[in-house]
């Protein structure tokens, strides 16, 4: 039964998703997986989430922390059942993902020896320098066994090791003296590793994926490029071995701007050094939420739903075509955790199959809601079980082509609160947003607006709407007398979408013949185009001219043209 439900599974990935890349567009080659997130799964969740990988054209897996150790601690935590001294099984989830990668033909690299310590470990510094030391070499004994138990089972699928610690772009990197123990300390605690892979196969790769942030507290570009040449000429790197940099996009330390210069640094300096290592490419497909006042602090609800949300396809095809510019293979944290079905809304592995399908990118916005309902609720904050005052926004349906993956809440152009759509990870269910808490509400005068976003990051922005408690809803679209000799109020149009010449189109509904006033705004108010038109009694279509230029964020107002 469990081998039809996999055949089923794959029938329908398949026949409704024929896989085959653009010319514009190469699948990702590897995907970084979590035990935590799949230590719970069902043999139908295993089955779906590999038949999903395979569908998308990943062919590797990098399983993370095989071996983990808490700060401060002395045991070491398996995902396997190991024989060594202060280790403790914590779940045989190894096994789990052997046999599945063997079932569906993906290889895999194993992560070990994660020491939580490692945070804050300066390795100018001898004494942490010896930690290090002390850890990567409890990561060989980790690695022979576990080279020696899974390779003879798996020959065709264990295809090499990975070393979880995240190197950064250390202050101490800007200074010359500093920078050289760093590198120093860092290649002899590599070439551990490196000599314990070749006493037990030589060909067996080591990968590694460092970051970079741009910050006052972090290296600048120019001395991680330093830092990097002076590591790899120290360290014995072989042809199959691989560096993947995190982009550090999704973590907030690069932008889809700034990110390129730092992707071409790694090669150059790879070049520079000499050194045989391969470069790869590590990006991100999730977003830090922003804002301290939102919903990543403890004194709010739903603290930890909105963080670390799904990023918009667009956003990350945009990465996806900056890496493919410089790396030989993609890596991808992370396909299962962020954009797979099993544990997310479907629409963004729809979108990222219509790219790599077509190389396009969708550009068909989603609807605005007609009503938006609001009240005074009660609720309790996830982190401390307190209950906390909120302003509960809900509204009436919304559609997309692909799916919704954020609500925003404008408060004038202010980004005030949100909600992102929920992960199976975070709360075990999976969903669009239904609502939005607002903590910092408060009974004042005020416009807000509604910024519906789509999985590739088209948002429309709602009409405005004033909050009146006492009437528990405000609907957006609303026909005024034409009796008035003049029509004082602002109606706005929920209706308007980029058209197929990509222009911004509105269709509105008047009650009489008249003469309007309409003008495009983006969300900071500023007013991109203004023109008088003549209404006539019944649906009236307006179209901007304002092609290439069209804002990313906008809104359309209608009132009276005299």
């Amino acid at each position: 039964m469990k081998q039809l439900n996999k055949i089923i599974i794959l029938l329908l990935l398949f026949c409704h998703f024929p896989m085959k890349a653009s010319e514009n567009a190469k699948p990702i080659y590897g995907n970084f997986i979590q035990p935590w997130l799949y230590g719970n799964w069902s043999d139908e969740q295993w089955d779906q989430e590999f038949a999903y990988m395979q569908s998308v054209g990943i062919e590797a897996i990098i399983m993370g922390d095989a071996a983990w150790r808490d700060a401060g601690q002395t045991t070491w935590y398996t995902h396997y059942a190991s024989n060594l001294p202060n280790t403790s099984q914590a779940s045989n989830d190894l096994e789990k993902i052997f046999q599945r990668a063997s079932q569906y033909g993906l290889k895999l690299y194993i992560g070990m020896g994660s020491d939580a310590e490692w945070w804050s470990w300066n390795l100018s510094n001898e004494t942490d320098a010896q930690k290090f030391f002390d850890a990567m070499t409890m990561s060989t004994h980790f690695i022979n066994e576990i080279y020696e138990r899974y390779q003879p089972l798996y020959p065709d699928v264990f295809c090499g090791f990975y070393s979880v610690y995240e190197i950064w772009n250390h202050v101490d990197w800007n200074q010359e003296q500093t920078r050289g123990q760093y590198a120093a300390n860092l290649s002899y605690g590599f070439n551990l590793l490196i000599d314990s892979l070749n006493k037990i196969n030589p060909d067996m790769p080591l990968l590694f994926s460092p970051f970079a942030t741009i910050a006052d507290w972090c290296a600048t570009k120019e001395n991680t490029q330093l830092f990097y040449e002076s590591f790899f000429t120290q360290t014995n790197f072989r042809p199959q071995d691989g560096m993947l940099p995190m982009d550090n996009v999704g973590g907030g330390g690069q932008t889809v701007e700034t990110v390129e210069a730092w992707t071409k640094m790694y090669g150059d300096a790879i070049r520079n050094s000499g050194n045989k290592l391969n470069y790869y490419a590590n990006i991100e497909n999730f977003a830090q939420p922003p804002g301290e006042k939102l919903y990543d602090t403890e004194s709010t609800p739903l603290y930890g739903v909105n963080y670390w949300s799904s990023a918009p396809v667009g956003r990350f095809v945009r990465q996806l075509e900056i890496a493919q510019r410089y790396a030989t293979k993609i890596f991808n944290f992370s396909f299962s955790h962020y954009y797979s079905p099993v544990n997310n809304i479907p629409g963004f592995y729809d979108a990222f199959v219509h790219y790599l399908q077509t190389g396009e990118i969708d550009s068909e916005y989603p609807s605005s809601p007609s009503n938006v309902y609001f009240a005074m609720e009660i609720a309790l904050n996830t982190a401390t079980s307190q209950p906390v005052d909120v302003l509960k926004v809900t509204w009436d349906e919304l559609s997309d082509n692909y799916g919704i993956m954020r609500v925003n809440l404008y408060k004038g152009t202010d980004l005030v609160a949100y909600r992102v759509a929920v992960r199976r990870d975070m709360v075990n269910q999976i969903s669009e947003p239904p609502f939005i808490y607002y903590p910092e509400y408060s009974d004042d005068a005020g416009l807000y607006r509604l910024g519906i976003v789509d999985v590739w990051g088209n948002e429309t922005i709602s009409t405005p709407f004033e909050i009146n408690l006492s009437s528990g809803f405000a609907r957006l679209s609303q026909g005024t007398s034409c009796s008035l000799p003049v029509r004082t109020e602002e109606i706005q149009s929920p209706v308007c979408y980029i058209n197929k010449d990509k222009n911004v189109e509105c269709l509105f509904e008047s009650s009489c013949d008249e003469e309007l006033r309409i003008t495009l705004f983006s969300v900071t108010g500023a007013s991109l185009y203004s023109s008088k038109i003549k209404a006539n009694k019944g649906i009236n279509t307006f179209i901007f001219p304002v092609k290439s230029n069209i804002p990313i964020r906008f809104f359309v107002s209608l009132k009276s043209g005299r």
